[in-house]
């Protein structure tokens, strides 16, 4: 179960990586962040340190605090966006 979980969060951050180019994040740096939220996460009641320690791995990779907060909250919202999107689509036609 882990393994999808961690394969599908190194997808997620592989797409924000290859869409900025001039990203200092490398492959290497977002299994690390993935693997640190999946350790953190259990650690805390309800996945609660999941979220900070990404963040803070993606700063200590070169990114800054709100570069890295986007991207978090884009990898864990891309689902939503889908939904509202054809939402919207129907709706106007």
């Amino acid at each position: 179960c882990y393994v999808f979980y961690f394969i599908f969060g190194v997808i997620a951050y592989m797409i924000a990586v290859y869409l900025d180019h001039d990203s200092p994040v490398g492959v290497r740096d977002l299994m690390s962040v993935e693997a640190s939220g999946v350790f953190f996460g259990n650690l805390t009641p309800m996945m609660a340190g999941a979220v900070p320690s990404q963040i803070y791995r993606l700063t200590r990779t070169g990114l800054d605090v709100g570069e890295a907060s986007a991207t978090q909250s884009g990898a864990q919202s891309g689902d939503a966006g889908e939904g509202q999107g054809q939402a919207a689509s129907t709706a106007g036609a």
